[in-house]
């Protein structure tokens, strides 16, 4: 990668530093807190090398499926279904799945900040903190994916939005995907305990080529067994397996996929339901628009015609009923 292409950006009595490729943009960014968009065709010379060593720590949110394989860990699929969690320090690289290459939206936090926000759950400070990100992934919940989408179009749209509201709005984006997060790694270390490498390395890569699978044909109506001859195991050891390592159902994982999709495909014009529908591989429209309202919250139309700061808002107050106390939750999971 050629270094000399990144941009180090800081300000005086700040310490959110951030490392800004070609392929990135700030959309809107105050001394707490940045939310920047990536987007990088498989084409591009900083595709392959990836990204870090990082300079603070990132949420990242997908909106295409690209394969991220951690400097020291091993390859993963990430989908619009997971938040990436980078480390300062981390990097990783690249291998392509979508034709659209690596799309994604990020929030970078400063470090002091993000001390602050779960100190009474690790009780230390920024030493603590970067090990706060004890995986480079976890499922991240429907509600604060689409207030984070949502957020990043009314920036696009040149919302006005004070430095406080916007500060406020991202911390409660962030609790909620790190509530999220803390659930499923404590899930999983637990899950670990007597667990031989060889067995647990054989479940993840059974379990990765499932998910790229489905990334890449969600459209398509799969059946257990399918998936399981797909990766060479019996349906009910997928069906076990699958849960414990994701987080998600085999059908709920390609349920999320297709309404994540749904919100890209709902901002292309013009757009008729009944086609986008068939192309998410629901039965037919009225499917489609029951499914899109139960988890979301509004139907499809009405997304369509949504970009105001209003419902934004009402995206994010939507979050705290999941939080139910918001930092409490945090201070509730413990990771071992």
């Amino acid at each position: 990668m050629n270094q000399s292409a990144i941009r180090i950006l800081s300000e005086p009595g700040s310490d959110l530093v951030i490392n800004l490729s070609p392929t990135e943009r700030i959309l809107k960014r105050t001394s707490l807190v940045c939310i920047g968009e990536h987007r990088c065709s498989p084409d591009h010379p900083f595709f392959r090398p990836g990204g870090g060593p990082q300079t603070c720590p990132y949420i990242g949110y997908m909106r295409s499926t690209v394969i991220r394989v951690p400097a020291d860990g091993r390859p993963e699929v990430h989908t619009p279904n997971v938040a990436g969690f980078h480390a300062i320090g981390s990097s990783y690289l690249r291998l392509a799945v979508d034709k659209a290459g690596d799309h994604s939206d990020w929030i970078a936090i400063s470090p002091r900040f993000l001390a602050d926000l779960i100190d009474e759950h690790l009780d230390s400070g920024w030493e603590a903190c970067e090990e706060f990100f004890p995986a480079p992934f976890a499922p991240v919940h429907l509600g604060a994916y689409l207030a984070q989408r949502h957020l990043v179009e009314a920036l696009n749209a040149n919302a006005i939005l004070s430095d406080l509201a916007f500060e406020e709005y991202v911390t409660r984006i962030v609790v909620a995907t790190l509530r999220e997060a803390f659930r499923f790694w404590n899930r999983g270390s637990k899950r670990r305990g007597g667990r031989r490498p060889t067995c647990e390395r054989r479940h993840v890569a059974m379990v990765e080529a499932v998910k790229e699978l489905i990334a890449t044909q969600y459209g398509t109506n799969q059946s257990l067994e399918t998936l399981a001859r797909f990766v060479h195991c019996s349906a009910g050891q997928l069906a076990r397996i699958f849960p414990a390592l994701t987080g998600f159902s085999i059908h709920s994982y390609q349920e999320n996929i297709r309404l994540r999709v749904s919100l890209e495909l709902l901002r292309q014009a013009p757009v008729e339901l009944c086609m986008v529908a068939a192309q998410l591989g629901f039965a037919n429209h009225s499917h489609f628009s029951t499914v899109f309202k139960r988890r979301f919250g509004i139907s499809p139309s009405e997304f369509v015609k949504s970009h105001s700061r209003g419902l934004m808002t009402a995206f994010l107050d939507s979050l705290d009923q999941s939080l139910r106390g918001g930092l409490k939750d945090l201070r509730s999971v413990q990771v071992h």
